[in-house]
């Protein structure tokens, strides 16, 4: 037997985590009794005991309870005939004065021509964020393509297993603590509530169960207070500094992406009926907005908010797509204080935009910043309402103060040769209240 998958630990709540670790299954099959020690200096360890099995996925998974704000914790996983495992992690902020975040997305490897190279900055000279904020296509359903029916529990376990056995995605799990929600690539390329856009499979139910059965057994998630599986959002809040919003834009409400048919009746029904996420999450979230008291209000969402090139596509599956719900979105963000930021992803490219108010003609109701694919291919796709855009690989560090926001694109070769470190892309400073200029 052996830890072959790593560790990892995310989702902070308070003053508690998730740590995660994957024991090998072993050759006599039963249960298998994982013990962990959670360590930091001026504190008694913490020791614990977690069972797993093949209903499990041999996944371990254990909350650690009572920690301390500013304080980094050692954690390390062992059981007899397998060698001990360990990562670190901490409770956000460690710096009461600053939050760093880095946002992550889009990781393909193209059946081995790729590698998520991206991941190995973790822990290296200047990339020492807070959090990694995965925000979708973690794994990917067309890098072991197969048909739908037979998208079970087994075929996303494999997925997952395959990802999480790249030296670069251990590391950066063991770095540090994880917040993540998937996109439709972690379930079926442009998915929704109930199928995907090409169809309304009988069979759909059984495919989202399987794949949220295998996200929630393999990343350091906790199963939502609601007990639905798919209501995937997250509220974090950090002081008066900042409140960061995660958003489900996939699996919980999105309604069918439609095809466009007659223009005109086409954006009427969009409008009225385009549904991206449901009336819990959109309640929730603007609470957490409507705040007065954080500084910056961060939205991490898996689809660009930013305006089209063009008149809406067939199968639009972007806010664009969802007239309405992107109206109603953007007058929430728009009654904000300052400007919220959103990170978004999947557009495989980097970007930055300033999101107009739907009915103030000159007043911008947030700023968009797109994170880099980790190593999917990249798009080349160009709209005029980007400030700037370029086409790469790599990550996004965004650091928030009190007095302002620095936001760093960072490229990292995803085939050989593998650039390192880092080497900077663009970079913003900005303060509470001001929009992103032209072209950086």
């Amino acid at each position: 037997m052996g830890f072959d998958w790593g560790v990892a630990s995310g989702d902070p709540s308070g003053d508690s985590i998730i740590i995660w670790t994957r024991i090998s299954p072993p050759a006599e099959g039963g249960p298998v009794h994982v013990s962990y020690v959670v360590s930091t200096a001026d504190e008694p360890d913490r020791h614990g005991k977690v069972t797993t099995w093949s209903d499990l996925d041999w996944t371990v998974k254990a909350e650690v309870k009572g920690l301390s704000v500013g304080k980094i914790y050692t954690y390390a996983f062992s059981c007899p005939g397998a060698s001990p495992v360990s990562g670190q992690t901490w409770i956000p902020l460690r710096d009461q004065t600053k939050l760093q975040l880095l946002i992550a997305n889009c990781s393909q490897l193209r059946g081995g021509a790729k590698e998520p190279n991206a991941y190995s900055a973790l822990g290296t000279a200047g990339c020492t964020p807070d959090l990694v904020v995965s925000i979708g296509d973690y794994i990917y359903d067309t890098d072991n393509a197969i048909a739908l029916s037979e998208q079970n529990v087994a075929y996303y376990r494999g997925l997952y297993a395959n990802f999480r056995s790249k030296s670069q995605v251990q590391k950066a799990h063991a770095y540090g603590p994880w917040l993540a929600v998937w996109d439709d690539h972690d379930i079926k390329d442009e998915c929704f509530s109930g199928g995907v856009s090409t169809c309304w499979p009988p069979h759909w139910g059984d495919v989202k169960a399987a794949a949220l059965q295998a996200f929630y057994e393999w990343m350091p998630m906790r199963v939502p207070p609601s007990g639905r599986l798919e209501d995937g959002w997250r509220v974090l809040e950090f002081g008066p500094l900042a409140t960061l919003v995660m958003v489900e834009t996939r699996l919980s409400a999105r309604t069918k992406q439609i095809d466009e048919g007659d223009q005109t009746d086409w954006l009427k029904y969009r409008h009225d009926h385009s549904v991206l996420i449901g009336d819990r999450q959109f309640a929730e979230i603007a609470a957490a907005l409507q705040n007065p008291n954080p500084r910056w209000r961060i939205i991490a969402n898996e689809v660009i908010i930013a305006d089209r090139p063009d008149p809406p596509q067939q199968n639009d599956d972007t806010w664009s797509g969802y007239p309405g719900a992107r109206e109603k979105l953007l007058r929430l963000l728009g009654d904000c204080p300052a400007y919220p930021i959103v990170f978004s992803g999947d557009l495989h490219t980097a970007w930055s935009a300033n999101l107009p108010h739907p009915d103030i003609p000159g007043v911008f109701s947030a700023l968009e910043f797109g994170a880099p694919p980790i190593s999917s291919d990249t798009s080349g796709t160009r709209w005029p309402s980007m400030q700037w855009q370029s086409d790469l690989n790599g990550y996004l560090l965004a650091t928030f103060t009190m007095e302002q926001l620095t936001v760093e694109f960072r490229q990292m070769d995803a085939a050989p040769p593998f650039s390192s470190p880092p080497s900077p892309a663009m970079a913003y400073t900005l303060r509470p209240g001001e929009t992103v200029p032209k072209g950086g």
